[in-house]
């Protein structure tokens, strides 16, 4: 069996429910295997774990005590819930649980164990129930869902030395080898005692002739028992003083253990990973042999950990306890982290987003990305690129030049974005639905509330006065429908321009959720092109990109003529930008204040922007010309000119008037915006 949702009223930042509503404060929904609880600092990952861990108690009998904090801020009562599902080919059967026993929608059996707790008085009284609401009754089954738990801020060093409250002791103890009812029959016990009558010969009070100790350890134990005696006296009795390795009584003995990884002193890394192994022993146990649950839970698994080891972990955890064999799950694990570096490697379908009170499974039955976007995002969604899951905004860029740039304009018109926990994210690509979709859910309502961003060039040559387009009528569309047998309203291609057929496939797999594979060559033969000029291309090129891009709280902002360069060339930038590009050509630097005077012979605005962009950036491949220098480098030098300068609030002024510009400060000011909405 394994544990599909853990519900909460009231418990911590969960709240403002009544306990009796049917509907809870948070739903968190789990797969079998692994899941991966992800999100900022007080998102509420911790609470998930805690949740899960304070129902069903631990492998090592650790006890939780509810307070008065657990209770979402006035509220008297709360309630946890976690809901088991039963896996077809496991050998347990719901009849190990029948009087529990209820059935989803689908009339597949399943376990629903509830806590309630109520504050009385001074007083909090808890109970654990199950089965149907108000038709439950106590659970006493409580030793067959034990979980194995790992907790965060682990202090290995201390943990793992030997003593009464060790967690070797405390683990050990809770393995079967170790939990037998006759102490005085295991095998350890007879190593210690054996071990001990050696130590004894060695202490023992022996003295030859001369009155001198036989044994050199003998002097030790003399000394300690002469000096006992004169202070307790004889009245007492005799008393034989006796130095061991320990009591032989099995829990004396294992609390006499240490677990090394080396004999010389480790860094925290490796006690960690050492004391994480430990942890395991008693899950692995309870994977192999255990006929109900195997859980674990693993609070900030990085701790401590460098991104490779976090890497190697996480990798050695599902191959060791998530990976099938012979059909059979082995196990469920349950992570949190705030790593990049892991949400990067694990796979997006076994991520859970805590964000803004909510929990975000990404599995493909609850966003709207499909089969081929998930092994996109697994081969793309590098460390850079994981930050997004942090965000309370994210700005999606294309390119490298933008990805410099737009963290200074941001800073300059008083938005900077790390205050506002804004994520810009560089795609190196025009992928943009690919990654703006992970925030896009299938269920109504559901929306995550981060505002995305896209930045995207309009990418119309200025210089090419008539283009051929796509025009999709009715009758285009209809082919389109009886190639699949579908009626799609496909409102967003109707009576609509297209450069080329790609951008209609784009549309009607983001209406439909079909690819048109295939029907390419048919599309091409039966639209018609016509021509039209610049402006009509350019306002229909817009429209088709804000109709792709634009769904829930994800916005596009697009430029005004043709690529990023080329628009600033037109601002009121352009000299800063004619400026950067000498550094990179090595004939400027910094102390030189604008570009001005070089251009000021140049009257009209148009010939001033062809004369930077197209001698700089213009790759023209029929007359065989390329562009030579670095957007990255030339938009690194913008963004330190602008900084650097002492005209800030003249730049100010420009980037928030001037109409080559405002789309940058739009989309700045949308993803810093609190709700995300316009």
């Amino acid at each position: 069996m394994f544990l599909k949702e853990v519900n909460l009223w009231n418990f911590r930042k969960f709240g403002n429910v009544n306990i009796s509503d049917k509907e809870p404060a948070l739903n968190v929904e789990l797969k079998d295997g692994l899941n991966v609880l992800i999100g900022e600092n007080d998102s509420g990952k911790t609470a998930i774990i805690d949740a899960i861990r304070i129902v069903l108690g631990t492998q090592s009998n650790e006890y939780y005590f509810l307070d008065e904090k657990d209770f979402y801020k006035d509220t008297s009562e709360l309630k946890i819930e976690c809901v088991f599902y039963f896996r077809n080919e496991e050998s347990v059967k719901p009849a190990k649980f029948l009087e529990w026993i209820t059935f989803d929608d689908n009339k597949k059996p399943i376990l629903k164990i509830r806590l309630i707790a109520k504050k009385d008085g001074s007083r909090i009284k808890k109970y654990i129930t199950a089965g149907e609401p108000d038709l439950d009754n106590s659970f006493d089954a409580m030793e067959e869902l034990r979980i194995t738990y790992l907790k965060p801020l682990r202090d290995a060093d201390r943990e793992l030395i030997a003593g009464r409250t060790s967690r070797v002791l405390q683990i050990l103890r809770g393995h079967k080898i170790f939990n037998k009812k006759n102490d005085k029959d295991h095998l350890l016990v007879d190593i210690i005692k054996k071990a001990n009558e050696e130590v004894d010969k060695y202490f023992s009070i022996e003295k030859n002739e001369e009155e001198q100790y036989i044994n050199e350890g003998g002097n030790i134990t003399g000394t300690i028992e002469n000096h006992l005696k004169g202070f307790m006296g004889y009245e007492k009795g005799n008393y034989n003083t006796n130095i061991n390795i320990s009591e032989a009584k099995l829990i004396s003995i294992l609390g006499n253990l240490n677990l090394k990884i080396s004999e010389n002193k480790v860094g925290l890394g490796s006690l960690n990973q050492l004391y994480m192994a430990l942890e395991l022993l008693l899950f692995e146990k309870e994977a192999k042999e255990s006929d109900t649950l195997n859980l674990c839970l693993i609070e900030e698994v990085e701790a401590h950990l460098h991104p490779q080891a976090q890497l190697r972990i996480i990798k050695h955890l599902q191959k060791q306890f998530i990976n099938k064999e012979n059909n059979k799950q082995k196990g469920q694990l349950i992570l949190t982290t705030h790593s990049i570096t892991l949400g990067s490697s694990i796979k997006l379908e076994n991520l859970i987003i805590c964000k803004n009170g909510k929990a975000y499974p990404m599995g493909h039955e609850y966003t709207l990305l499909e089969k081929d976007d998930y092994q996109f995002l697994e081969m793309f969604l590098d460390a850079t690129k994981a930050n997004l899951f942090f965000a309370k905004g994210v700005i999606l860029v294309e390119g490298d030049a933008e990805n410099l740039l737009i963290p200074t304009i941001a800073e300059i018109i008083g938005k900077p974005l790390h205050e506002n926990s804004v994520s810009i994210v560089n795609l190196g690509n025009i992928a943009f639905n690919r990654y703006s979709k992970i925030f896009l859910r299938r269920k109504e309502n559901e929306d995550f509330g981060v505002p995305i961003a896209i930045i995207t060039d309009l990418d119309v040559n200025k210089y090419k006065e008539n283009f051929e387009l796509i025009f999709c009528k009715e009758e285009e569309v209809n082919i389109i429908n009886e190639e699949y047998e579908n009626k799609w309203k496909l409102e967003r291609i109707k009576n609509t321009y297209f450069s080329n057929i790609d951008e209609i496939k784009e549309i009607v797999r983001e209406d439909s959720g079909k690819r048109l594979n295939g029907i390419g060559k048919r599309l091409e033969e039966e639209f018609k092109k016509e021509t039209v000029d610049i402006e009509e291309y350019r306002n229909n090129k817009r429209s088709n990109k804000t109709k792709l891009y634009k769904n829930g709280n994800i916005r596009p902002y697009i430029n005004k003529d043709w690529t990023l360069e080329y628009d600033i060339a037109m601002s009121g930038l352009k000299f800063y930008l004619y400026q950067a590009i000498n550094i990179v050509k090595g004939e400027s630097d910094y102390q030189y204040e604008t570009g001005e005077s070089e251009l000021s012979a140049i009257v009209n605005n148009e010939e001033i922007a062809k004369k930077i962009f197209v001698d700089n950036f213009y790759s023209d491949v029929k007359n065989n010309k390329k562009k030579s220098l670095s957007k990255a480098e030339v938009a690194l030098n913008l963004a330190n000119l602008l900084k650097d300068t002492s005209k800030k609030e003249e730049i100010k002024e420009i980037l928030q008037k001037d109409e080559y510009l405002r789309y940058l400060v739009d989309a700045i000011i949308y993803a810093t915006s609190e709700c995300g909405i316009q």
